[in-house]
């Protein structure tokens, strides 16, 4: 504890090291994949107060462009009941299947189609389009 009064910063930073990063599979999880799967599944139900209504995935295609050493599709999937969600899916030309997946999760803003190089200036924030 320090000798000096927090500001809402420090206090804030101290405050995330005391986080337990608790269903990252890069603490202690790695060889424990179904427990990690069936305890993060039972921490979302409990904090979204119900279990999510399985439904079928409906993946439709919507466009698919070449570039030189990848492809990209834009595909929508339903997420649930009468919600859906949009996707680029990124294969690599000069592949073997079955290839692995990488997930590319991004942020609010120009999202998905930042991660694939379509619009945004970050830098690095393509590598769906380097990792493909």
């Amino acid at each position: 504890m320090s000798r000096y009064p927090l500001t809402p910063h420090i206090a804030l930073r101290e405050a995330v090291r005391e986080l337990e990063p608790r269903y990252s599979l890069l603490w202690g999880w790695r060889h424990r994949v179904e427990q990690w799967r069936e305890e993060l599944r039972r921490q979302l139900v409990e904090l979204l107060g119900f279990p999510p209504e399985p439904c079928e995935l409906g993946v439709r295609e919507l466009e698919t462009v070449d570039d030189d050493t990848f492809s990209r599709t834009r595909i929508v999937y339903d997420v649930e009941y009468g919600v859906s969600a949009a996707a680029w899916v990124c294969v690599p030309h000069d592949n073997e299947t079955p290839l692995p997946a990488v997930v590319c999760a991004h942020p609010r803003g120009p999202g998905k189609d930042e991660l694939v190089g379509l619009v945004g200036c970050t830098p690095g924030a393509d590598f769906a389009t380097t990792l493909a």
